[in-house]
């Protein structure tokens, strides 16, 4: 099985191919809601199980867990939205809807807690010694068809593009979902995902 960035555009291929399938049939949301950032993790995670299925000999078990614990000092109730271990590879998983300037902050959050797992300041129980992490961000986006919004929705998305690459994040999946039928008469929706290697 691939690793590493190669493995992971891979997931997100199967990822966008599921959600249109999905989205054939049913729609998961009223007016302009969206969708929760759980089904991102929760897709990206079956779609890589799937995979890591689909392949052969396998030294270890996969393991897959949601909101993995972190040990920070004192402070409660701090998590990863979804842990896989594959071998010696780590993958720590982080989404967020882009729908506002303030979820960019929330990223910023989100990647220091990642480097600092990946640095050991962090804790999470059982990794592997000699870990090679791959540090995940899953985001989606909608982007309206006709629109004044259009623009300042885009440079939005621009942002992120601009600040995962200030932070040594590579964007490798930027595309949109696109079923048979519209998502939405108004709006576009995208998916993205941004990663970063610390001990590859």
């Amino acid at each position: 099985m691939e690793k590493g960035f190669d493995l992971i555009k891979t997931v997100m291929n199967r990822v966008k191919t599921r959600y249109e399938k999905i989205l054939e049939d049913y729609y998961p949301s009223y007016a302009s809601i969206g969708f929760t950032e759980r089904n991102l993790t929760f897709n990206f995670c079956s779609q890589f199980e799937q995979l890591w299925n689909e392949t052969s000999l396998h030294e270890k078990n996969l393991v897959i867990w949601q909101e993995a614990p972190i040990k920070n000092g004192d402070k409660k109730d701090e998590h990863i939205d979804s842990l896989i271990i594959d071998g010696n590879f780590v993958y720590l998983v982080e989404a967020k809807r882009l729908n506002g300037s303030d979820k960019i902050g929330s990223i910023d959050d989100d990647i220091d807690h990642m480097k600092k797992i990946a640095a050991g300041e962090y804790l999470l129980r059982d990794l592997p010694k000699n870990a090679k992490f791959f540090l995940i961000v899953l985001v989606d986006f909608w982007l309206p068809r006709l629109s004044e919004n259009q623009k300042s929705k885009n440079e939005l998305r621009q942002l992120f593009f601009e600040h995962c690459k200030g932070k040594d994040f590579s964007v490798v999946f930027n595309a949109e979902v696109s079923p048979s039928k519209n998502i939405s008469n108004s709006e576009h929706y995208y998916l993205m995902c941004a990663v970063a290697e610390y001990g590859v």
